[in-house]
């Protein structure tokens, strides 16, 4: 049986791992654009029905990127060049609403003007890789569009693509076709050690109640390619950012969104009434105050006590943060918590000799545990066993201060940390 050359070549271009020295090398963690979000050498696919926000979140993405913002929604990001492609939406549109974003978020205009590039696509033909046909053989050709965007690229941080339907001209459910545009966008990733987002359009359904990771339109082939994979789900008017897939490491949680009144996505803590305090205050208020009271929260995200509906019974933690629709901005504000050093998973043995998960208040031995978790602040975890069901002289995190917990609760939460000295 012979090969062809194409075959040949594939298998010549396979490169020997080195495995030798695994046990000993310092091998560094994969890197990230946005911790937890969008990594860096590959392809992250960004879905979400017409009309959800992909094009706002992905020129938001852009917009911090560019102006040197320290975080997203309490998510830690690298500044430097990015590259947003517009093939959807013309100048004006794009012009508009990098506008409003920049005031949204209070972001430097000035500088997001200097180190962003954003290009119109809509002029022209914006297809990027189209099918042909020759003497009944399909393959997959790369327009001089696709050149131009891998050269504007040279130097970006991040790479936006708006979006899939408009730069992808070939068979959706051919899996060869589809892996071999997915590759060469993940070539510009790695060429430039870059994040790149691939805007993709799903059903409506799936926006609503969740995709299960069938959020993106034609094979398999488009879920499988890409190693990073986020949705824009809606349900009851609520927008939450879900990642669905990432090979590298640990997601972050559901990040709750919410429209300003000039179209602009913002990560909800950031409208509400109380929007100084955030989201992850709210929930560190109710931990405090379950403290107090000598209730244990489960780490359990479904059944009859997870930690939402365990918290749900204290005032501390606000109607937003309640029920169905706070699910996901709670959990979300747990990742921050559990980020910043301040929140940790850990197995307690109860009193009656039963092991059990629960969420505890780190001991606050770091003075980074006094930062606000949506600073990016990252303290090292205490030791798995520095709280215990008996809370036995642990020094709990009250804001800026500690309190000895080695008392028992006298008259519920607020009169005990009243008798503290620490403040409700």
């Amino acid at each position: 049986m012979s090969l062809d050359d194409d075959a040949k070549t594939a298998i010549v271009s396979l490169t020997p791992i080195k495995l030798a020295d695994v046990a000993t090398a310092t091998l560094p963690a994969p890197p990230f654009v946005i911790e937890r979000l969008i990594p860096r050498r590959v392809v992250t696919l960004l879905g979400g029905h017409g009309g959800a926000g992909k094009s706002i979140l992905g020129l938001t993405l852009c917009a911090h990127v560019a102006a040197g913002a320290h975080a997203w929604a309490g998510y830690r990001l690298e500044d430097g060049h990015a590259l947003y492609v517009s093939l959807e939406d013309p100048a004006d549109v794009v012009r508009y609403r990098l506008r409003h974003i920049a005031e949204a978020y209070g972001l430097d205009m000035d500088k997001i003007a200097r180190r962003l590039i954003a290009v119109d696509g809509t002029n022209g033909d914006p297809v990027l890789a189209f099918e042909q046909s020759d003497m009944g053989v399909r393959r997959l050709l790369f327009s001089s569009t696709m050149e131009e965007i891998e050269e504007r690229a040279a130097g970006a941080r991040l790479v936006v693509i708006d979006n899939a339907s408009d730069a992808y001209d070939g068979n959706e459910n051919d899996r060869r076709m589809v892996r071999a545009f997915v590759r060469r966008l993940a070539g510009i990733a790695r060429q430039e050690d870059a994040g790149l987002i691939l805007l993709a359009h799903i059903d409506k359904a799936a926006a609503r109640y969740g995709s299960n990771g069938n959020t993106f339109s034609g094979s398999t082939a488009w879920h499988n390619s890409a190693r990073s994979r986020l949705a824009l789900v809606e349900d009851n008017g609520t927008i939450t950012l879900v990642p669905e897939k990432l090979n590298l490491g640990k997601p972050a949680a559901p990040i709750a969104l919410q429209w300003s009144e000039n179209g602009v996505l913002l990560p909800v803590a950031r409208t509400t009434a109380d929007a100084g305090t955030g989201d992850a205050e709210h929930v560190l208020a109710a931990m405090r105050a379950a403290r107090a009271a000598d209730v244990d929260v489960g780490s359990a995200r479904t059944g009859p006590a997870t930690a939402q509906t365990v918290l749900a019974t204290f005032d501390e933690l606000p109607a937003h943060l309640r029920g169905t629709r706070g699910r996901a901005a709670f959990w979300s504000a747990i990742g921050k918590l559990q980020g910043a050093g301040k929140v940790v998973a850990q197995e307690i043995v109860t009193a009656q000799r039963k092991r059990k998960k629960v969420l505890s208040l780190t001991d606050c031995a770091s003075s980074a545990c006094a930062n606000s978790p949506d600073e990016g602040v990252r303290a090292n975890p205490p030791h798995p066993y520095a709280l215990n069901s008996a809370h036995e002289g642990a020094q709990v995190c009250v804001g800026l201060r500690q309190f000895d917990d080695s008392e028992p609760a006298q008259t519920g939460a607020a009169a005990y940390l009243m008798a503290k000295g620490g403040e409700l």
